[in-house]
């Protein structure tokens, strides 16, 4: 599955997923964990967990968590010109390796959202956010 194939966008509503989330947080923001196992793959990797987060039951933040492997070298690259091709710039992009574990913070937009990928090889985890630029 890509990016574009996800089921959820930025500025829709709470009601179309409110019988498949578990609220997870309500301090400032509602945020839910879907619990629908519908969402297997996505990029190529194994998807472990996402959340959903909305402001006033409008969708302002998605964050997939990916199961990380050993080509994440491939998949940034991969990434970057996927989304430079659908018209995302490169906002940000900062490596740190050390041995063969390579540790990445990549940052896209496209002037009303931004999108992040995040391998953090401390928590071994693979995060992408997909954000209202405005929060």
């Amino acid at each position: 599955m890509n990016i574009d194939e996800l089921p959820f966008k930025i500025g829709m509503q709470y009601e179309n997923w409110e019988f498949d989330l578990d609220i997870i947080e309500t301090e400032k923001y509602d945020k839910y964990r879907y619990n629908k196992n519908d969402l297997h793959i996505l990029l190529g990797l194994a998807i472990q967990d996402v959340f959903l987060t909305f402001d006033l039951d409008i969708l302002f933040r998605i964050e997939i968590t990916l199961e990380p492997n050993e080509n994440l070298n491939q998949l940034k690259k991969s990434l970057n010109e996927v989304f430079v091709k659908h018209g995302l710039e490169v906002a940000n992009c900062k490596t740190n390796s050390s041995d063969s574990k390579s540790e990445f913070n990549i940052t896209w937009r496209d002037g009303k959202n931004i999108l992040i990928l995040i391998n953090d090889i401390k928590t071994n985890s693979l995060n992408l956010y997909i954000n209202n630029e405005k929060y």
